[in-house]
């Protein structure tokens, strides 16, 4: 059981990490349309999409270890 505790902790750290990654890349290609003096363009969909995947590993991360907790919790049957 505490294998499945850890696997959900380390979904969600992975899914952290990767959104502070998407971020980044975010704030890096709004510096380069600045840098270039255009105007404001919106965020390229591949660096949208990165966010949605980081935020549904996320998620996942935190079903699986709140799953884990429970059935931990649970009183085991003979």
């Amino acid at each position: 059981m505490m294998r499945s505790l850890a696997t959900g902790i380390v979904v969600l750290i992975a899914g952290v990490v990767s959104l502070f990654a998407s971020v980044v890349a975010s704030g890096l290609d709004y510096r380069k349309w600045e840098a270039a003096g255009g105007g404001v363009s919106a965020t390229p969909s591949w660096i949208l999409a990165w966010h949605a995947v980081s935020l549904a590993v996320i998620v996942a991360g935190v079903v699986l270890f709140l799953v884990a907790l429970v059935l931990r919790s649970r009183p085991r049957r003979r």
